[in-house]
């Protein structure tokens, strides 16, 4: 039987706050490979309507 893929896209708007997100992505990701999971990133842009 096949198991279905477990996806996640992290979605981030790497400006808000103090941009700690943009430093700690690849460990984010790396947490959710690790538990199984096909990652993506994706950065929000200023444009109306990005994400």
């Amino acid at each position: 039987m096949e198991t279905a893929r477990k996806r996640a896209r992290l979605i981030y708007n790497p400006t808000s706050g103090q941009e700690i997100i943009k430093k700690n992505i690849a460990e984010v990701l790396d947490v959710l490979e690790d538990v199984g999971y096909e990652t993506s990133a994706y950065q929000t842009t200023p444009a109306p309507l990005s994400a």
